[in-house]
């Protein structure tokens, strides 16, 4: 499943991925997503995101990152704490309002760490009961 969702991204979403993952922090800039592995469990059990959904999603994450931090001037590792996305695969019940949940997405950011939160306008483009889950959760 891991492989056939990597195959579904184009060429340059791999591209952009490959370079993201192999960021040593020394020699390139480093990003540590913090709940990463919480957002790709949740997609895995949430069958309306899935894990090919979720690998577009970070490569958008990417890019928004890489242009929100203006890494070139940041420490070479920068830590970006993604638990607010990771509830919100788990709790989302449409793929296309998943796919638009960074679109206003702002990075907060101090020193070596951000923050990404989807806040109340990312979460009411979903259903009630996301919103629920979401108060619970905070």
């Amino acid at each position: 499943m891991a492989f056939s969702s990597w195959c579904s991204l184009s060429l340059s979403e791999r591209q952009a991925l490959t370079d993201f993952l192999l960021a040593d922090g020394i020699h390139f800039h480093a990003v540590l997503f913090s709940y990463l592995p919480d957002c790709f469990a949740n997609a895995h059990k949430n069958h309306k995101v899935g894990l090919a959904s979720m690998l577009v999603l970070l490569v958008e994450l990417v890019e928004i990152t890489w242009t929100q931090l203006g890494i070139s001037v940041l420490p070479h590792q920068v830590e970006v704490n993604l638990v607010d996305l990771a509830a919100f695969t788990a709790a989302v019940r449409s793929r296309s309002v998943f796919f638009s949940c960074l679109e206003n997405a702002r990075i907060n950011h101090s020193g070596n760490s951000g923050y990404v939160p989807l806040g109340a306008k990312g979460w009411a483009t979903s259903d009630r009961r996301v919103s629920r889950v979401a108060e619970r959760g905070r």
